[in-house]
């Protein structure tokens, strides 16, 4: 029985591979665990700065349609604004296709926007 058999390894060689392998897969497992948080709160981000967007256009939109509406009667001569540390409202030209009511598709509408204390904005007519 030949005891030097130089075909197969060593028991060394063995723990040392298999070692080596456990440190690359930790590493790796390690680099997906960051990609994939990384990528999540990247995703986060995004719609955070989505829904800025979408209020800011919707906001502008409004603000292009704003009309001077005045009441002028012999004893008031008022004109529709209203303006609030919290809320601004105003009467505009600007309104929605999607709406079933008849103040929806013509005409002016009055809309108030609230400034909630989250900082976001979000408008009701």
């Amino acid at each position: 029985m030949n005891l030097r058999n130089n075909r197969g390894l060593t028991i060394v060689e063995l723990v040392l591979a298999m070692s080596f392998s456990i440190v690359v897969i930790v590493i790796l497992f390690a680099a997906l665990r960051l990609g994939y948080k990384s990528q999540e709160k990247g995703a986060s981000k995004a719609e955070t700065l989505q829904k800025a967007r979408i209020i800011s256009d919707r906001t502008a939109w409004l603000i292009r349609g704003i009309y001077p509406f005045s009441v002028r009667k012999p004893s008031v001569n008022k004109i529709f604004f209203e303006g609030k540390s919290d809320r601004v409202g105003f009467v505009t030209t600007s309104n929605e296709n999607y709406g079933t009511g008849p103040e929806d598709r013509a005409g002016l509408k009055w809309v108030t926007i609230h400034a909630q204390r989250r900082k976001d904005l979000y408008s009701r007519p």
